[in-house]
């Protein structure tokens, strides 16, 4: 007679299940909304990340490529205040110098293009990030040959609802923030506002000038979004943004230490509008109708 043992692991998995089973607990789904159509992460036949908003939430003064960038096969170049350009499974830009007309992996926010200025990319308030490996030209266009990174903000609910963030920290770090959203009318119109602004002097001491925020971070985004019930079958997206960014950059010395002692300290700027429309009708369980339009002003100074 032989007995078979099953293995401690396998008996615990086994427990597990049948606990979910008879309590009818069920995970909420992940879901992907940067192709045609959204869909589970399951369900997807492309190689895609979603950093959800669990991992983003407490990381809002933290620079967005280095959230990114902790994803598989993602890397970013140096070279400013702020990384600019992602390499997603070795193809990307590796300096950031000279702007590309069409970067090789792209960035979307709420619907505008920012591939050609993620300086103005922030993790404050935000739903998830998805990262798409591989050609995405089809739905993205020429700035997607690698991949293309997508970041949705928290959209509108109906219920009333916000939040509130400060940060304090050395190198005299202050950074505030704020988001409230809600019913504006009933059955009619949704919103949600945020503004973010965040302030250091940086790690940097100017000898020369005997300045303590030569490589300094002044950063300010605000958004605003609604969403437009037009029927039971049509609704309208809108997203504003105005972003200013007004950060120092002095990072090299001949000692490779955090005293420099340049006489003209870099910049590294950037203001942006911008605005996106979505327009989506379903006209059945199985067919809508979608489409966008969107338009960003940049200012380098």
């Amino acid at each position: 007679m032989h007995t078979k043992l099953l293995p401690l692991s396998l008996i615990a998995v086994l427990a597990l299940q049948s606990a979910y089973a008879e309590n009818g607990t069920e995970l909420d789904p992940i879901v992907v909304s940067s192709d045609f159509r959204e869909k589970k992460l399951s369900q997807t036949s492309n190689s895609v990340t979603v950093i959800g908003e669990e991992k983003i939430y407490d990381k809002s003064s933290q620079a967005f490529m280095e959230v990114v960038g902790s994803a598989a096969n993602v890397n970013f170049s140096s070279g400013g205040s702020r990384s600019k350009y992602i390499q997603i499974r070795g193809m990307g830009e590796r300096g950031q110098f000279e702007t590309p007309i069409n970067p090789t992996v792209g960035l979307m926010i709420d619907g505008v293009d920012f591939s050609n200025a993620t300086l103005g990319a922030s993790l404050f308030d935000l739903k998830q990030i998805e990262i798409l490996r591989g050609p995405q030209g089809t739905l993205f266009g020429a700035n997607a040959l690698a991949g293309v990174v997508t970041v949705e903000s928290n959209e509108p609910t109906e219920e009333t609802e916000g939040h509130l963030e400060a940060t304090v920290g050395n190198y005299n770090t202050q950074a505030f923030g704020a988001a409230i959203g809600g019913t504006l009318i009933d059955d009619t119109l949704l919103g949600r506002f945020s503004i973010y602004k965040n302030d250091s002097d940086g790690f940097i001491h100017n000898s020369y000038l005997d300045r303590d925020d030569t490589n300094g971070i002044d950063e300010l985004t605000a958004k605003a979004k609604l969403r437009w019930l037009v029927s039971d079958k049509h609704t309208i997206d809108m997203t504003f943004m105005h972003i200013n960014n007004d950060n120092g950059y002095d990072a090299f010395n001949r000692n490779n230490t955090r005293t420099t002692e340049s006489d003209q300290p870099g910049r590294d700027t950037q203001k942006t509008n911008a605005f996106s429309f979505k327009s989506v009708y379903q006209l059945n369980d199985s067919f809508h109708i979608e489409s966008m339009v969107s338009h960003t002003q940049q200012f380098r100074y």
